[in-house]
């Protein structure tokens, strides 16, 4: 199969091509040098000269804080971006993975956000995507909307690899503070590929949550990812209130994937499991090359 991914260049695209192509896939892949999906004479040429038969559109404009500070910016990468690729999509008659986001409820659920819960977004980043979704629902009429949890992967070298700037951290600083009260379910992005593919092969379109399995506390991640990186610095757990924020971020992100189970297509493993494998069979061979 024919598969383009816009957003190729970033840490979720690059594996997503990874794994595509060790499934045998045909892959265009094309990072936003390539590729403004705020264009839609761009988004339709592209689509028509490669005739995919599915597209997953991987590309946004992901930092919070700054689309809160400048929503339009969010709102021309995320929501127009989602909706020209949709209309494109539809035109060429491709099928449409969206990737939305595990941020767009109000995180005041005390147990993990199924997709039968009500999305209702505190921020402009968060209302960007879940506009998008809805977008892409309404134009697309073959489209799988993904909801990832906290996504983490890729190389050292991608801007947004958290364990990386856990790294980086700790090396400055021998106690590492984590907020204690912001919960969501730690997503790798290799098993988010895999999974998709599983996915897509289904043809059973619509809308699904994609993370690894359970959940926990930022402070419960970064003390993970410490551990595994085997640094004897000490993560103390605080407040979300120490940090400063531009964006109203929710209380819990954290995900069940109730509609892959149902589906019983549910790959996915445990968030512990994924992070150990990453870190140590991934990211410490490329660090010690």
């Amino acid at each position: 199969m024919k598969i383009l991914v816009t957003g190729a260049g970033g840490m979720l695209g690059s594996d997503l091509c990874r794994v595509l192509e060790g499934y045998g896939h045909e892959v265009a892949a094309y990072a936003r040098e390539r590729l403004d999906v705020r264009e839609l004479k761009q988004a339709r040429e592209l689509i028509s000269l490669e005739r995919p038969r599915c597209v997953i559109h991987a590309a946004a404009f992901t930092n919070v804080d700054e689309s809160e500070r400048n929503p339009d910016t969010a709102y021309a990468a995320n929501t127009l971006g989602a909706w020209n690729v949709a209309l494109a999509c539809a035109q060429f008659d491709a099928t449409l993975v969206y990737v939305s986001s595990c941020g767009i409820f109000d995180g005041q659920k005390e147990t993990p956000y199924t997709e039968f819960d009500e999305p209702r977004p505190l921020t402009h980043y968060h209302r960007s995507k879940y506009l998008g979704e809805q977008l892409v629902a309404r134009h697309s009429a073959r489209h799988f909307i993904v909801r990832p949890g906290w996504l983490y992967g890729g190389s050292l070298t991608h801007r947004r690899n958290f364990v990386e700037a856990r790294r980086r951290e700790a090396l400055t600083k021998p106690e590492i503070v984590s907020a204690k009260d912001k919960f969501g379910s730690p997503t790798y992005t290799v098993d988010f590929a895999r999974q998709i593919m599983e996915l897509i092969e289904t043809e059973a379109y619509g809308t699904y949550h994609v993370a690894n399995l359970g959940f926990g506390s930022r402070f419960d991640y970064v003390r993970e990812i410490i551990k595994h990186l085997g640094l004897p610095n000490e993560v103390k757990p605080v407040g979300s209130d120490h940090f400063q924020r531009a964006a109203p971020v929710p209380d819990s992100e954290a995900l069940e994937d109730c509609c892959l189970r149902l589906r019983g297509i549910l790959r996915m493993r445990p968030w512990q499991e994924a992070l150990e494998d990453y870190v140590k069979n991934r990211f410490l061979p490329e660090l010690n090359q």
